[in-house]
């Protein structure tokens, strides 16, 4: 590692080393002592350069397929200011296992698509894509790491079907994954918080529903002496009823702008330090959950209310003032 490079990886150690495990910290600090930095030597086709995910300025096909630039990855794509490995117009030099070296110019900073990515590494590396055919003639290396198949929307399962009854059945030895198996690798992963989100759920909604419940129920019944005195001073049975939905739907007014408070203060910081730490985790807030609820509520706000008040009505005013 030259010593910029080594200074971009102390920063971005500083910055996320409390969230590594043993290994990863001890990768690290063997990387510090060596001064040195795995490098994944990618060549890639034409189709791949077309998918790459940029920083900065393009460069055309053209120009990199002529063998004397590199592409370097750049860190921590979804922070606000992604950390540079090289810069673009910088040199990186290449050793090659069989004692070739050469300098190359560094064009521009692209990713791999995660689909089509080097799928086994340490958490401290660089990325460097040169074109297939440079590839191939500084390493004499002719065998492709992937192979890869960009299916048409809808004939995923087709195409899974083709290979395994012809393609596998000549050679049981090629590893086939596509896009079928990462969803049921990700449904997998998100089944559980399904699961414990949903008992969650259920749990706090009902509650909810019973507090609510009581609170207008209790509001009424503590009240007793109160409303018959507002019926003493001229309110009608039907104003007086008038009044406590009224309020209920107060109550649930302001429960309602809690809830969604909560879930934008609150359930974003929760959602950021649980499902947040994987990398294609994307925060997308919603109060549906709470407008739902909404009917529900509504429906309690008015008839516990006019239920508990009807149920009062059936004493007399002398009698509920009189009463403690």
């Amino acid at each position: 590692m030259e010593p910029e490079l080594l200074k971009t990886w102390e920063a971005f150690a500083d910055k996320y080393e409390k969230n590594w495990n043993d290994y990863e910290k001890q990768v690290w600090e063997e990387a510090k002592a060596s001064n040195t930095v795995s490098v994944h030597f990618l060549g890639i086709s034409e189709s791949v350069f077309d998918k790459l995910e940029w920083r900065g300025e393009k460069c055309s096909w053209d120009t990199f397929k002529s063998g004397n630039y590199v592409l370097v990855d750049y860190g921590n794509k979804y922070a606000e200011r992604p950390v540079s490995y090289y810069q673009t117009g910088g040199i990186f030099q290449m050793d090659y296992k069989n004692g070739n070296q050469k300098d190359y110019e560094v064009i521009g900073e692209a990713l791999m698509p995660y689909a089509l990515d080097y799928p086994y590494a340490d958490c401290i590396y660089i990325t460097v894509l040169v074109p297939e055919e440079e590839y191939i003639t500084q390493t004499g290396n002719e065998s492709a790491m992937y192979a890869a198949i960009d299916a048409k929307k809808g004939e995923d399962k087709q195409i899974k079907e083709y290979i395994d009854k012809n393609i596998l059945k000549e050679n049981d030895m090629i590893n086939v994954f596509s896009v079928l198996d990462m969803k049921e690798s990700f449904q997998r992963y998100v089944s559980k918080y399904y699961m414990i989100g949903s008992f969650l759920v259920v749990i706090l909604a009902f509650i909810g529903i019973m507090n609510f419940f009581n609170t207008t129920a209790t509001s009424v019944i503590s009240r007793k002496k109160e409303l018959a005195l507002l019926e003493v001073v001229g309110m009608t049975k039907k104003q007086v009823s008038k009044m406590l939905v009224t309020e209920g739907f107060l109550y649930l007014g302001g429960a309602f702008v809690i809830a969604v408070l909560l879930i934008v203060f609150g359930a974003k910081q929760i959602l950021v330090n649980t499902l947040g730490t994987a990398f294609f985790f994307r925060l997308h807030l919603t109060i549906v959950p709470c407008v739902l609820m909404i009917p529900i509520l509504v429906g309690i706000a008015y008839v516990i209310p006019k239920y508990q008040f009807e149920k009062m009505s059936r004493e007399s005013i002398v009698e509920r003032i009189r009463k403690e």
